[in-house]
């Protein structure tokens, strides 16, 4: 089509198509399919980043809770059944028992 126009004639059939050029009507239906591909492929990439979202929060989360049960919880346990005991030993030295 353009090749004719810039050759100054019909030197080329162009094949039609209900009036329109077959040339034209693929190139308007290849840039509407790549946009409806990249609009699929987005969908597509958003579900998947979502998913690996949760999976990496809940990750986080149980590394997170084992960390503080060793690092926090279990130290202050044990400093807590120190005490009681430092406490029981008191009361039975003051023999309030």
């Amino acid at each position: 089509m353009i090749i004719n126009a810039l050759l100054g004639g019909d030197l080329l059939p162009v094949p039609r198509w209900r009036q329109m050029p077959v040339p034209v009507l693929l190139m308007v239906g290849s840039a509407l399919g790549g946009i409806v591909v990249a609009g699929l492929a987005r969908l597509g990439v958003e579900v998947g980043a979502r998913h690996r979202s949760a999976d990496a929060q809940e990750a986080l989360m149980l590394a997170v809770a084992r960390v503080t049960d060793v690092a926090v919880i279990a130290p202050v346990e044990s400093e807590l059944e120190r005490y009681e005991q430092a406490r029981q030993a008191v009361a039975t030295a003051k023999g309030e028992q």
